[in-house]
């Protein structure tokens, strides 16, 4: 039976619902092999929480262990009705870390440790140094630097169980110093983005009044940036952001320009607004030369919303068409551009018919 689980390797959240889902009708064979599957493609998880800890004395290899220990237990404890599996996976971990103890010696030196240093910090009234302790305890200095670099680490807060967090997920990153090195390879105006939303506590109707653009692009925005800082956290390399190898992000405006069959078609799709007017401006401008004094239709079909820089741009091309001679007309007009329009004057509408060569 072809498993339904979704080909995106990071996805864990939506494999895991499919999981469970197939696991409740499955045979035992079934649900033995839907249960590895799982597994498998929660190893990059938990080897990467793994490599977290790699300062501790024990071996990167004995950490996996404990962290896949952690994905088995939550493969097997997982709920969909309480949360994501990812965020569930993370604190199970976690929790498996906080759980690991080394050896008895090591247990017996951090204790040693302990004491030395409240023993030596009264007589110099200063901290003790590394060799003090280690004569003081009998232990080599080697063994003191790993005995507190694992008491370190075992009194340090395990990973939260927020890494999944389809929300505010900003606050729920358990590396912080890796988010703000992470963040700082984003596009300024992300990176501004980010600092209003989480750290200024700006609402997204705010900041989007701020940068002139939709609350729903903000919103877009946001996510996008979020599901790339979980990509990034979990992956030994960095993914590209949309736009910077080449690729149209979500949220880019694409313009085709094409001779239709009675007239020319400019076709327009994705959100107009300050970010993108200026490169709109040009091409629609170019599309009046190239027009000749024929008509000119804009097929707005596949745009959704229209800012008062985008605005602004339409209004340029009908004045600019009118001056060329030039007949500027609409189609495909959704709600909200209608209303932008009509409160401008720009009603014209033209046939849909005529941009059908491109449909």
């Amino acid at each position: 039976m072809p498993s339904s689980h979704p080909h995106d390797p990071w996805d864990l959240d939506a494999a895991a619902d499919a999981y469970v889902r197939d696991r409740a009708e499955a045979g035992a064979a079934l649900r033995r092999a839907l249960r590895e599957e799982l597994i498998v493609r929660g190893l990059p998880l938990a080897d990467r929480l793994a490599r977290r800890y790699r300062d501790r004395p024990e071996p990167l290899d004995d950490l996996e262990q404990v962290a896949r220990l952690g994905l088995i237990e939550a493969v097997d404890r997982f709920d969909p009705a309480r949360g994501s599996f990812t965020a569930f996976a993370v604190s199970t971990i976690g929790g498996e870390f906080a759980r690991y103890r080394p050896d008895r010696r090591m247990q017996d030196l951090i204790s040693k440790i302990g004491h030395a240093t409240a023993d030596l910090t009264g007589a110099p009234a200063r901290a003790p140094t590394t060799a003090e302790i280690a004569d003081h305890v009998h232990a080599a200095e080697d063994e003191v630097r790993q005995a507190r670099t694992y008491a370190a680490g075992r009194t340090a807060a395990p990973p939260t169980d927020l890494l999944g967090g389809r929300d505010d997920a900003m606050d729920l990153l358990p590396d912080r110093l890796a988010v703000t090195e992470l963040v700082r390879m984003l596009p300024p105006r992300i990176q501004q983005i980010i600092a209003w939303r989480f750290y200024g506590s700006q609402s997204q109707a705010r900041i989007a009044e701020q940068l002139g653009i939709s609350q729903m692009h903000v919103s877009r925005l946001l996510q996008q940036t979020l599901t790339w800082l979980r990509t990034a956290m979990l992956s030994d390399s960095r993914p590209s952001w949309p736009g910077q190898d080449g690729t149209h992000g979500p949220d880019s405006l694409r313009i085709d320009i094409r001779q239709g069959d009675t007239a020319l078609i400019v076709r327009v799709r994705g959100e107009i607004d300050r970010d993108t007017a200026d490169r709109l401006r040009h091409r629609l401008r170019a599309a009046v030369s190239l027009a000749a004094a024929g008509p000119l239709v804009v097929d707005l079909t596949g745009v959704p919303l229209v800012d008062a820089a985008g605005a602004a741009v339409l209004r340029d091309a009908f004045v600019a068409g009118s001056l060329s001679g030039v007949d500027v007309t609409w189609t495909g007009l959704q709600p909200h551009v209608a209303t932008v329009l009509t409160v401008l004057g720009l009603t014209r509408t033209g046939n849909a018919g005529a941009s059908r060569g491109l449909r």
